[in-house]
């Protein structure tokens, strides 16, 4: 499941779903932002607005009162969603920068075959000299998007 919620509600949603005992998923990236001349560097969603619930529809019901959950998305494709997101997950684990990625992808669908990310699949677009791998998640229309090096890449379609 997909919770959708309310502005900047993601932590504290997270907080009530560990004293659940609910399990959940909140990919979290590191921010640095420049305040009156003071470095900040905090934890911000990857998918500002969602986080994933693994758990029972009752479990979706609970979140959902604590009144910080607008609403549940249902997931159809529960498998394919599950390869989305342990990607995202693996690739954030290993250290690397994401970047949210707000629209859904038009290109080559590629597969990574050396390095740390070996095996993760996603759209590939070229900006400027960079090349970048996007990691859809289809649900929320959005990705992820990781440079990468086009020699590490290899095509599927």
């Amino acid at each position: 499941m997909v919770a959708q919620t309310k502005s900047r509600q993601e932590k504290a949603v997270a907080r009530f779903l560990v004293a659940s005992e609910i399990p959940y998923y909140l990919p979290l990236v590191s921010r640095t932002r420049l305040l009156q001349g003071r470095k900040f560097i905090s934890s911000e969603p990857l998918f500002p607005g969602y986080m994933f619930l693994f758990g029972e529809r009752e479990d979706g019901f609970a979140a959902i009162s604590t009144k910080r959950v607008c609403r549940i998305l249902q997931i159809d494709d529960q498998e394919a969603f599950e390869i989305e997101i342990s990607q995202i997950s693996s690739v954030l684990a290993s250290g690397a920068k994401l970047e949210l990625f707000p629209f859904a992808v038009v290109g080559s669908w590629c597969r990574v075959t050396k390095g740390p990310f070996l095996g993760v699949e996603g759209r590939i677009i070229k900006r400027q000299s960079m090349t970048r791998l996007v990691l859809n998640v289809d649900i929320l229309g959005q990705g992820a998007a990781l440079e990468i090096d086009a020699d590490f890449l290899e095509p599927l379609e």
